[in-house]
């Protein structure tokens, strides 16, 4: 039915367990995606629905990644190894997601970026450069999440800003093709891999 009403990409939790998984703010079971879960990922993959696993616990992501046959986006989600928090991803997270083909987004709020205040894009850029050390560039893209958070980094407060992010991968060295697939290709190429 979701399908049907234009619903092309699902989250599987956010944070809680629900039917499908169990959320990264669990801590009673540790437990993965639930015997439904599976099916859903199943039919996800047979209609084209893209699965995102930002939210979902560590062994729902494995859980995911042995189950789908499809690629899969974190949509929002950052490096651990860079910021220790809980909604990151481990590197081994971080492979496993290439090795799929698939695309983390990363986040903008502070918490997930730096412990050190304030955060600023030079913050994402140490995840950016993370990300490319363990996969190269073809497995990160921007996933903001402008409308679910308070405190951005200085300097990318809202969309208008994406121009400073844009200089900041280039001033580090970044070639404009790097840049496109972290803009925006790398998603592109997931959507086309799911949908058809």
């Amino acid at each position: 039915m979701l399908h049907k009403l234009g619903v092309r990409a699902i989250g599987l939790t956010w944070n809680e367990r629900n039917q499908i998984a169990e959320g990264v703010g669990e801590c009673r079971s540790g437990g993965g995606l639930t015997d439904f879960g599976v099916s859903a990922i199943k039919e996800m993959n047979r209609l084209g629905i893209i699965v995102d696993v930002s939210h979902l616990s560590e062994p729902g992501f494995w859980d995911v990644i042995k189950v789908t046959d499809k690629p899969i986006i974190a949509s929002h989600s950052n490096a651990k190894a860079i910021c220790n928090h809980v909604r990151n991803l481990s590197d081994d997270q971080i492979k496993a997601l290439a090795k799929n083909g698939g695309v983390m987004g990363l986040n903008m709020c502070h918490e997930f970026l730096s412990s050190d205040r304030p955060v600023v894009i030079e913050h994402v850029m140490d995840h950016i450069e993370h990300v490319f050390s363990l996969v190269g560039s073809k497995h990160i893209g921007i996933g903001a999440d402008l409308d679910g958070i308070t405190t951005p980094p200085v300097g990318f407060e809202d969309v208008s800003k994406l121009p400073a992010l844009t200089e900041a991968m280039l001033r580090r060295g970044l070639t404009a093709d790097q840049v496109r697939d972290v803009l925006g290709q790398n998603y592109l190429r997931v959507i086309k891999n799911v949908m058809g």
